[in-house]
């Protein structure tokens, strides 16, 4: 997954920006954290974390996304790429499998 703060867009599959809460867990946590998802694909996400947290590339994620319809859908992945900046992070994450089109949809 390339960062989206880079020129260029290599990306497999299309990127929608969402701007959606989501919950998270860590390989090392044992209770779920608040995040922002930026965009998200079929393959992955942009996510917004808090400054605190103990991000590394390779780390294991497991995002609890609630759509538009207040449905639950729980993606696995990985962090490919972080970016830090002042008050956050922000990081890229591919997951284990494909998002469904249904479920995307129900996303953005």
């Amino acid at each position: 997954m390339q960062n989206p703060l880079l020129r260029g867009n290599n990306r497999s599959w299309q990127r929608f920006n969402v701007l959606l809460k989501t919950r998270y867990l860590l390989d090392d946590f044992s209770w779920y954290r608040e995040g922002v998802i930026i965009d998200i694909s079929r393959q992955g996400a942009s996510i917004n974390l808090p400054i605190d947290e103990n991000v590394a590339l390779g780390n294991s994620i497991i995002l609890e996304i609630i759509t538009k319809e207040l449905e639950s859908i729980t993606m696995k992945g990985e962090i490919t790429w972080i970016k830090q900046f002042e008050k956050a992070f922000l990081i890229g994450v591919q997951f284990q499998k494909l998002l469904d089109f249904r479920l995307l949809g129900k996303i953005y």
